[in-house]
């Protein structure tokens, strides 16, 4: 859904004459490009009289603000395009203000281009594909997702559910035997007939009601499907469906359902803080909250919030993103006939534009504001944190030392079972993801955090003694008085007690705003206002340390139970238990796979591979 291509119908340009400027310009639509004298462009804008708007930049009785006053002492000539209508003079703006980025008008940045689904269904045998932008090429697209991990996730989870082909080759009946794909149950093999074209379409129409988030008319079918193959006695072919229609229910459940209407809609919530704003949107798919992206804006601080808003409008969605029918704003704009007619021409379909006041559609666009103004007042999330936060932090912490490397520890566990420690450590403020670790917990006896915590922050210091460093220049532990207690005896046994430790905690409702900071010597929390940067920086911490401790938690005990459950099998060993769990990973993955798939991976038998199915519980 590229932008249209407008064809001007003439380009004049008019120089500089004093008290007269304007003159020279046609009363009829276009834009107007305004350059300073080494023929910069300094500004575009669009007109329904190009001779009356220009002129009204300088008339002196016609008060401007100070971004406009700087920009017109600069100016040294006009150039003018004359477009047929108002639309095109919009969508002719848009084009130029993504193409030159003028110093004074309204520029969001953000330089990638979304990452989108791309379904062939304009071939026989759909497939699909991960693309950057929507292309009018017949083919049906799907997003925009919120990230590359996103979006490749949701494809590994439509080939395990919908056994679409994969493959890029033509379908042209050449092919005698099919792939592994096929063995694997992930692909029904149209390149060898195994399926009718019929079948296949069946499937296309599954996966399409999928993507669009019709999640109950999906399903309808599919339970529909799996009664009759059940009453036929075509026990294989309903258990196939019985499998989908569970994948399909889990994916349901783990969606947050804001809405039964099925709208698609975007959600666009701004929040300006001193001469910054952020747009953050919201993407609404099928009733429900799929992602949502932000933008920083660069303008002058006396732009008026609904003109932010129209300028983010007309160049978000030049840029070949999807239209929903359905865009609800933060506050009214200029020209929201103009932009809602050019809109409707770009999605080719009608387009609102609402500014709701109550009742949900409110209440989403309070969460977008809401996101947009945490993320702009975050520091850590428009770039490399300045020195003045970490000195900040100093401050606030009543350090000796600016705390340019800081430690986060956390301990993950399920009642002492595969317990794992994880250190995170941030440098200047930022990431530095090759210097995390993590730590097996070794101790046996009953769960015991604290004394998990203990042997994670013994083994961490203990070796930065031997090796001589690197030190840290603040600790931070998740937890509350206890996990401090902890750190402090580890350090003061170990000799080196002067490093400064904080523990925090989650607070009443478990909410972030109410995060508690616990120090040293200090008898109850350290209070941070609810708005701080230096509380948003110790929650990054605290969080990504959860983060990458949970996430090897989770790993570590899901290739335990499958070690668990292949040691039950006779026949399994050390090698062949090893070849399983590097070829698959996961109970799951083994039982999608045939018993010649298993069996021709090294170490194993086809007698071995019955085995392991039937332990399992494979179809």
């Amino acid at each position: 859904m590229g932008a249209h291509a407008v064809a001007p119908q003439k380009t004049t340009t008019e120089t500089l004459k004093p008290g007269r400027m304007g003159e020279g310009a046609p009363p009829v639509p276009g834009i107007y490009l305004m350059k300073d004298g080494r023929e910069r462009i300094l500004y575009v804008g669009k007109a329904k009289s190009l001779r009356q708007r220009v002129r009204s930049y300088f008339t002196p009785s016609v008060e401007h603000g100070p971004r406009i006053c700087s920009m017109v002492k600069q100016v040294a000539s006009v150039d003018y395009v004359v477009t047929d209508n108002d639309v095109e003079a919009l969508i002719l703006e848009s084009n130029y203000i993504k193409r030159h980025k003028p110093k004074y008008n309204v520029i969001f940045r953000d330089d990638k281009h979304y990452p989108y689904l791309r379904f062939t269904t304009h071939e026989p045998y759909p497939r699909l594909e991960i693309v950057r932008g929507v292309k009018r090429d017949g083919a049906s697209y799907f997003g925009p997702y919120v990230s590359a991990k996103s979006i490749r996730r949701t494809l590994r989870l439509i080939h395990k559910i919908f056994p679409l082909r994969q493959c890029v080759e033509p379908i042209d009946g050449k092919r005698e035997r099919p792939c592994l794909e096929y063995q694997m149950k992930r692909c029904i093999a149209p390149c060898v007939e195994y399926c009718s074209k019929e079948d296949y379409d069946r499937l296309v129409e599954e996966v399409t009601l999928f993507l669009r988030g019709r999640d109950r008319d999906l399903l309808k079918g599919l339970l529909a499907k799996m009664e009759s193959a059940s009453e036929d006695l075509r026990y294989e072919e309903a258990a196939k469906y019985r499998d989908q229609v569970r994948a399909v229910e889990r994916v349901v459940e783990r969606q947050r359902i804001i809405s039964t209407g099925l709208e698609d809609q975007d959600v666009v919530g701004l929040h300006r803080f001193g001469n910054k704003a952020r747009v953050q949107v919201f993407f609404v798919r099928g009733g429900k909250i799929l992602g949502d992206r932000g933008f920083d804006l660069r303008y002058d601080a006396g732009e008026e919030s609904g003109e932010l808003l129209a300028s983010f409008l007309k160049q978000y969605y030049s840029r070949g993103t999807f239209i929903p029918p359905e865009i609800l704003l933060d506050g009214q704009i200029p020209e929201r006939e103009l932009i809602e007619a050019w809109l409707s021409s770009q999605r080719g379909g009608r387009v609102e534009l609402q500014v709701p006041q109550r009742g949900k559609k409110a209440h989403l666009l309070r969460m977008a504001r809401e996101n947009a103004r945490f993320f702009l007042e975050n520091p850590l999330d428009a770039g490399p944190p300045t020195k003045d936060l970490l000195e900040e932090l100093r401050e606030v912490l009543r350090l000796r030392e600016t705390p340019k490397r800081i430690e986060a520890f956390d301990i993950s566990n399920i009642q002492g079972q595969d317990a794992v420690g994880a250190m995170v450590v941030f440098l200047d403020g930022r990431p530095r993801k090759e210097e995390y670790r993590h730590y097996i917990i070794q101790r046996e006896g009953p769960p015991d955090d604290y004394a998990m915590m203990e042997e994670v922050l013994d083994r961490r210091f203990r070796r930065a003694i031997q090796e001589g460093g690197p030190w840290p220049q603040l600790v931070l532990v998740d937890g509350g008085k206890g996990q401090l207690q902890v750190a402090l005896r580890v350090l003061e046994k170990l000799g080196i007690a002067y490093i400064p430790v904080l523990a925090l905690a989650k607070g009443e409702n478990r909410r972030g705003r109410n995060d508690l900071v616990y120090l040293p010597e200090v008898s109850g929390p350290v209070p941070l206002l609810p708005d701080s940067p230096v509380r948003y920086l110790l929650q990054r911490v605290r969080d990504e340390t959860h983060r990458f401790a949970i996430t090897f938690h989770r790993k570590r005990r899901g290739r335990a139970q499958l070690r668990s459950l292949l040691d039950e099998i006779p026949g399994i060993g050390p090698a062949r238990r090893a070849s399983l769990l590097r070829y698959f990973g996961s109970v799951e993955q083994i039982r999608g796979a045939e018993v010649e798939t298993l069996a021709g991976i090294p170490h194993m038998t086809q007698t071995l591979a019955h085995a392991v199915k039937d332990q399992l519980g494979g179809i």
